[in-house]
Order: structure tokens, then sequence, then C-alpha cells
């Protein structure tokens, strides 16, 4: 029994063969054989910030623990909490990007980025969906907020609902210059 994509495959090559036959119009293939990579993200808000957030990238999600505040540090940096023995840096990315903060609650979520050895936490105020979406979806951004702000962070992003959304990576924040120097602000 033939399969749906070898069907779709016989029906392109026969509309191919027609256009050759015709001299007519370049057939549109209704089935692509090359498969692309779905990548998952987390879709989050933080204030008036939306985000995506690839799943790669994700340590834990978790319901905000106690946030020790360390003094000397800058507004954005809101403390440090102890997940399994291991300390974890706070930040809010409202602060971090904008200088404004974030509104928050005790229904907020910490969502916690890793790259390699590196972890750091954000404040998030909702979880809004979780979406797996082919790199072709991914757009150049140059006029969003995020990407006005830190076009070395934020470069891409995918529509969600007609609304550009940049995409957080992990490995682009932790080499951000403000984020490694901060102490030089």
């Amino acid at each position: 029994m033939a399969t749906l994509s070898s069907i779709i495959t016989q029906i392109d090559q026969l509309l191919l063969e027609a256009k050759e036959e015709q001299g007519g119009l370049e057939p549109t293939p209704l089935f692509s054989s090359k498969k692309e990579l779905l990548r998952r993200y987390i879709h989050v808000a933080t204030g008036r910030t939306k985000l995506l957030v690839l799943v790669d990238d994700l340590f834990e999600v978790m319901t905000t623990p106690q946030i020790t505040a360390l003094p000397n540090l800058p507004a954005w940096i809101l403390g440090v909490i102890n997940i399994r023995e291991e300390i974890v840096s706070v930040i809010d990315i409202n602060s971090f990007f904008f200088q404004e903060t974030t509104p928050h609650s005790d229904k907020d979520k910490i969502v916690i980025l890793q790259k390699g050895k590196m972890k750091v936490g954000f404040l998030v105020n909702k979880i809004l969906t979780t979406t797996s979406r082919p790199d072709s979806e991914r757009i150049s951004t140059t006029d969003t907020p995020l990407a006005i702000a830190a076009p070395e962070v934020f470069d891409t992003g995918i529509e969600m609902d007609r609304l550009l959304v940049d995409i957080l990576e992990a490995a682009k924040l932790f080499a951000y210059s403000k984020f490694i120097n901060y102490y030089q602000e």
C-alpha cells in the first residue's frame, strides 16, 4: 500500500511532466521530502515583555521561592535563590533591558536558563503557551523593543497571533556585555 507521502510525490512528478509537455506554469509541490527540525519554545510574559524561550536552554521552571537580595548590585539583579544546594541569580528582564520594574505577584514563576555550567533565573508573570516551530519561521528582528534595546541578544523572533515575539537564547544572553560586566554600569 502506498503512503500519503509517496502518492503526493507521484502527483508532483505528474504535474512536473505536464508542465514540461505544455510549457505551463511551475507546479507547486504539495509535499516536500525535506523535513525541518522543530524547535520547542515556551511563550512567557513578564510585565509588558513577551518572549519565546528555547526549551533546550531551560534548566527548570518553578514557583518562586524566597529570593535573597544582595547589597551593591544593580536593580535588575533581584537576588539569589537556592536550588538543591546551588545558588542561582535571579534577574528582572524588564529592568535589565528597559530600566523599568516588572510588577510581581505570588503567582509568578521563575524560568531558569542554562548553557553549560552557567545558570540564571528570571521572573515571569505568566507562561502563555508552548509551541514547536521550524527554523524557517524565524524572522530577523530589528524594530521590536527588545531588538532595539539589545540587538546582540534579540536578533530573531517568531510570529505568534500576528505579533512578532523575540526569542531569548541563553548563549546570547550569557555573552551579552551588560550581563557579563554588570559592575561597570
